[in-house]
């Protein structure tokens, strides 16, 4: 039995009215971006936050949620999506995946490249309830064409990216480039080299998709630096994370080191229990858990971003790690404040840890019970409120 995610969406405008004041009241805060984790009382005052208090008692406000026994955290971000419909056959509309599943913000993973970024940017970005960000691909065409965008290096235009990020760095957080044999064909490394260059040269950090070799593994951890991202790190293809004895490549462990990023990146493909629960019990946690979700597969095992986290849950991190690893951490990388700080706008996730055992499946189609997992109770997002 999947999880469903139905918001009730009482979403009550706030704006249509006056200093409202909603106080969220007995809920456990963590954010560990201002070394935030105790109980708290927040009070929010015309979609900002006012103050983040120890019991406020019954001050006077309009409204006041009783949030105890549920976790208080930064909206929650998922950090690899594809969220580009129409020009893309793996667009999903971002609202679906965002807002409406309790998600406050989504970065698409590359759906969009240099020739095409300003419609994504006017007919999705614009559009969305959700606040969307994009990681730009170094393909001009991006996956408007599918696979194979980087066995060319024709599609590859640099100073056209230079003109596209230069007039959008609003939007454009990083450059992503897909690492595998299907997509780079005879290339093998080569673009990937390149769109690691052009990103540095560019000041962003490039996130590198890996799958079926060529390249290899080992070659891409290589050219990568710290704030760098390897997304579907938990892959159980061959030519993962683990030599065939059973230890983890060099690569790999050096570039964990180094401060390069561990992206979940769960999919169709990306995502097995079995490589994460041994990763995770050798200290290489994500640091990032996201879901690229796309219309093919939100509704199959991936689902959405919560049941992600509650499978992350279920291998042994805590659930002030997970909270980190879909709040804090990305928020780092895409450099935006999301933070639980007097005087900032109230993006706010409020989840609780439901104790009700629920089948899943991860992307090889082995099924595990999870004993508990997360459910989102409230979203606060500026002014309206959405109990699901």
């Amino acid at each position: 039995m999947y999880l469903q995610f139905e918001a009730i969406l009482l979403e009550r405008n706030l704006m249509q009215m006056n200093e409202h004041k909603l106080l969220l009241k007995g809920g456990r805060v963590i954010d560990s971006s201002r070394d935030l984790n105790g109980y708290f009382d927040v009070l929010i005052i015309d979609g900002r936050i006012d103050k983040v208090e120890k019991d406020m008692g019954q001050c006077l406000t309009d409204e006041i949620l009783d949030v105890s026994g549920m976790y208080v955290v930064p909206g929650l971000i998922d950090m690899h999506t594809h969220v580009y419909p129409k020009e893309t056959n793996l667009g999903i509309f971002p609202d679906s995946i965002g807002v409406d599943m309790g998600v406050h913000t989504v970065v698409d993973a590359g759906s969009a490249g240099a020739l095409n970024f300003e419609n994504f940017r006017d007919n999705v970005i614009k559009k969305a309830k959700t606040e969307v960000y994009e990681f730009l691909n170094i393909s001009k065409y991006g996956l408007k064409y599918g696979k194979g965008e980087l066995s060319d290096l024709k599609n590859l235009d640099f100073n056209l990216n230079r003109q596209v990020i230069a007039k959008n760095r609003e939007y454009i957080k990083g450059i992503k480039a897909r690492a595998s044999a299907s997509v780079v064909g005879e290339m093998g490394i080569t673009p990937i080299k390149m769109a690691k260059d052009f990103a540095k040269e560019m000041g962003l950090p490039l996130m590198v998709h890996i799958g079926n070799a060529p390249p290899r593994l080992g070659e891409v951890l290589d050219i990568l630096e710290k704030g760098d991202i390897v997304t579907h790190i938990y892959h159980g293809k061959p030519g993962g994370l683990f030599n065939p004895d059973g230890t983890v490549l060099k690569e790999a462990a050096d570039a964990y080191g180094r401060g390069v990023i561990f992206d979940v990146g769960h999919g169709n493909a990306s995502f097995s229990f079995n490589v994460a629960e041994k990763a995770i019990k050798m200290g290489y946690k994500p640091i990032t858990i996201s879901t690229d979700l796309h219309i093919r597969n939100v509704n199959t095992s991936v689902r959405s971003l919560l049941l992600t986290m509650s499978k992350l849950l279920s291998l042994g991190l805590e659930a002030e790690y997970v909270l980190r690893c879909v709040t804090v951490n990305p928020a780092k990388i895409l450099k935006l404040d999301k933070s639980i700080t007097p005087g900032n706008k109230a993006d706010i996730a409020v989840l609780k840890i439901e104790e009700d055992p629920i089948e899943v499946q991860d992307s090889d189609k082995f099924t595990r019970i999870l004993q508990s997992h997360f459910d989102m109770k409230y979203m606060i997002n500026t002014k309206n409120v959405t109990k699901f």
